[in-house]
């Protein structure tokens, strides 16, 4: 029987967004001179503590991520209002093989440009992530920013404890899980960068195409499945029609 539940909004693919989502900003932090890739709100207060401090020469290298990232989350929008396949590859896979591909470039061209432009590559790329995979199970949920799911595993767990009711408290570990997932991401990426550098980011990279195979295998299985089920409805039909005198 086939999971009407969209693959893309299952646990399992939003703890490796979330995996991807922490690995980037650690990348980012550490190799971008103290700039996230996708946590813009850090990038905000850090904009404003250099604006105070009078480093004026700074300020664009946090500005413009912010910027990219507002344009990156506003063209996924509205791609997604118009777009929902594109020769017969779905959004998501799209916007994966696009993603996976900038993560691979900023690898091999991060030490060799300017650093503010591998920036915004990234920021354009979590933006993506962040606009067009923001549901688990139906129910709103982000993979970049902890602080709302820090929220959400208390509430729910609390919630789940006075009403008796274990999906709550599933739903609490869930986002627990998402939480968690995020932090392994910033931790392997702290140490991969000791080791490789710039080159660092491929493991990025290599989750998102992980995901993307996942989608895409579904994705096929679903096709085939119901092209299987089309035919027989197909084979029965005749049938009965030949039985008729």
């Amino acid at each position: 029987m086939i999971n009407s539940e969209p693959i893309h909004e299952r646990t399992i693919i939003a703890e490796l967004l979330a995996l991807t989502s922490g690995s980037i900003d650690g990348y980012s932090y550490l190799t971008h001179g103290n700039v996230f890739a996708g946590l813009q709100t850090g990038n905000l207060i850090l904009l404003g503590i250099n604006i105070a401090k009078g480093h004026w020469s700074l300020i664009l290298n946090y500005l413009i991520p912010i910027f990219v990232f507002v344009i990156g989350a506003t063209i996924t929008k509205l791609a997604s209002l118009k777009i929902s396949h594109y020769h017969n590859i779905s959004r998501q896979e799209f916007i994966l093989g696009v993603d996976s591909v900038l993560l691979i470039l900023v690898g091999i061209i991060g030490n060799k440009i300017p650093l503010l432009l591998t920036s915004l590559m990234m920021s354009l790329v979590i933006s993506i992530l962040f606009t067009e995979f923001n549901k688990i199970h139906g129910t709103p949920l982000t993979v970049i920013m902890m602080t709302g799911n820090f929220k959400n595993t208390g509430t729910l767990l609390l919630e789940g404890i006075l009403k008796h009711d274990n999906k709550l408290i599933m739903r609490s570990f869930e986002v627990f899980k998402i939480i968690l997932s995020f932090f392994i991401g910033v931790i392997i990426n702290a140490i991969l960068v000791k080791y490789f550098s710039f080159q660092a980011i491929f493991f990025s990279a290599i989750i998102l195409a992980i995901i993307l195979f996942t989608i895409t295998y579904n994705n096929h299985k679903i096709t085939s499945s119901l092209s299987g089920e089309m035919y027989d409805k197909t084979i029965i039909s005749k049938k009965e029609f030949n039985k008729r005198p």
